[in-house]
């Protein structure tokens, strides 16, 4: 068990970034090392397609499969984010292993749920704007649907609509926030392997200095949005189903037994 007391409550934005915060550095070396594993495969996996750029019609097919790569890897690392976020927030300890072992036990469910998401968010992008970010937001609670519910198929896509529906705008400010922390630290990084690069610090790793600046940004602010999502999803089930007394109660049997 966690040495934290937990405090299961419906969230308002500062709250939710608050709680995520204290998550995200409690389970700092956790959460970047689970999301450091699929950024290192598709990057390989970037790599050794460029090495074959030449090729002009593989380089075609290489895009396509870089994008199924991003999706499978990218939906399994969430999927293990996703557990971890969800365990450490009720007090629960769980490992590298049983996160990502739970998450492979789910990955079709994942990866489909994000390529249904995917496809409706485009369309409604090519429509209207407006709709295709209404949309975005509505299916940002997809993983812990899946990884903490067992929804399963398109099933998680309508489960995310319902706990989303009448606070789009409460998550659109939240995520908002997030990716303009996210432009920031791009800014940041990539000015300091500026400076660096400078005073010819960098020689060897300059070809790759803003894929990496990328990739370590990344690793470091990606899973701060699967925490994000995690205390939203428990912020809804509280307020819509009271899940805290439901948790209180399961916490009093087991005690009891």
């Amino acid at each position: 068990m966690s040495d934290h007391t937990i405090v299961l409550e419906a969230m308002n934005v500062g709250m939710i970034l608050d709680k995520a915060i204290q998550l995200y550095t409690r389970n700092f070396l956790l959460l970047v090392a689970i999301t450091a594993i699929p950024q290192a495969i598709y990057a390989l996996g970037t790599a050794m397609f460029a090495s074959s750029a030449s090729a002009g019609p593989v380089l075609g097919l290489g895009g396509f499969v870089l994008i199924i790569l991003s999706m499978v890897v990218n939906g399994i690392g969430g999927g293990a984010m996703t557990m971890v976020v969800g365990s450490r927030y009720l007090g629960k300890d769980i490992t590298f292993g049983k996160a990502y072992l739970a998450a492979l036990r789910k990955a079709g469910p994942l990866i489909g749920g994000a390529l249904l998401a995917i496809l409706f968010i485009m369309l409604g992008l090519m429509g209207f704007v407006v709709p295709g970010l209404i949309l975005a937001v509505s299916y940002c609670l997809i993983s812990p649907a899946i990884m903490l519910e067992g929804v399963k198929g398109a099933r998680s896509l309508k489960r995310s609509r319902l706990l989303m529906k009448g606070f789009r705008w409460q998550a659109f400010l939240i995520y908002l926030m997030y990716w303009v922390a996210v432009y920031v630290a791009a800014i940041i990084v990539l000015m300091v392997v500026f400076i660096i690069s400078r005073f010819g610090l960098l020689r060897l790793w300059q070809p790759y200095s803003l894929v990496l600046s990328m990739l370590l940004v990344t690793v470091l602010m990606g899973p701060f949005s699967s925490v994000l999502s995690v205390l939203f999803y428990y912020s809804q089930r509280i307020r819509k189903e009271s899940f805290d007394l439901a948790f209180l109660a399961e916490a009093m049997t087991a005690h009891a037994q």
